[in-house]
C-alpha cells in the first residue's frame, strides 16, 4: 500500500486488493521509490515468525516480493550517483568530440593554406631565379654597351 502511495486503512486495503492489486503492484516504477519509503516498513520484511509464515503463504510471498523490491531500490540508490556521473561524462564527451571535430576542420584548412603558401613560395623562388637570370643578362648587355661606347670614344 505504501509503495502505491495509498493509506493503510482497512477500507483502503480492501478496496486496493479488490481492484487488480497484482497489476497495480507490477506497474510501480521502482526507480522512483525513495529509500526512506522502504525504511518505514523494513521491519515487516524481515523474517516472519515460523508459525505466521506457515499460516499464510501469501503473506510470506508478499514479504519476499517487497524484500526483492527493497533490494532493487537499495541497489538503484547506490548506482544512481554513478548513472548521473555517466550522463554528465557522456555530455562532456559529446562536447569534446564536437570541439575535436571543429579543431580537425581548422587543422585541415590550415594545412591547405600551408600547402598553398608552399606552392606560392616555390613559384616566387622560380620567378626570383628567372629575374636574377634576366638581371645578369641585362648587366652583361650593359657591360657590352659600355665597352662599345668606350671603343667608339677612342676611335
Amino acid at each position: 500500500m505504501v509503495l502505491m502511495g495509498e493509506s493503510t486503512t482497512d477500507d483502503n486495503i480492501m478496496r486496493v486488493l479488490a481492484n487488480n492489486f497484482v497489476q497495480k503492484l507490477n506497474s510501480i516504477n521502482l526507480d522512483e521509490i525513495q529509500k526512506k519509503t522502504f525504511d518505514r516498513f523494513e521491519k515487516f520484511t524481515k523474517e516472519i515468525p515460523g508459525n505466521l509464515s506457515n499460516l499464510s503463504r501469501a503473506v510470506e510471498t508478499m514479504r519476499r516480493y517487497v524484500q526483492a523490491i527493497g533490494a532493487y531500490v537499495k541497489a538503484f540508490q547506490d548506482i544512481q550517483p554513478t548513472l548521473e556521473k555517466i550522463k554528465v561524462l557522456d555530455a562532456l564527451v559529446l562536447n569534446l568530440n564536437k570541439e575535436l571535430e571543429s579543431l580537425n576542420e581548422k587543422l585541415k584548412k590550415t594545412q591547405e593554406e600551408n600547402e598553398k603558401l608552399q606552392r606560392d613560395q616555390l613559384e616566387n623562388q622560380e620567378m626570383l631565379k628567372e629575374a636574377e637570370l634576366q638581371l645578369k643578362l641585362l648587366e652583361s648587355e650593359l657591360d657590352t654597351a659600355r665597352n662599345l661606347v668606350k671603343n667608339l670614344e677612342h676611335s
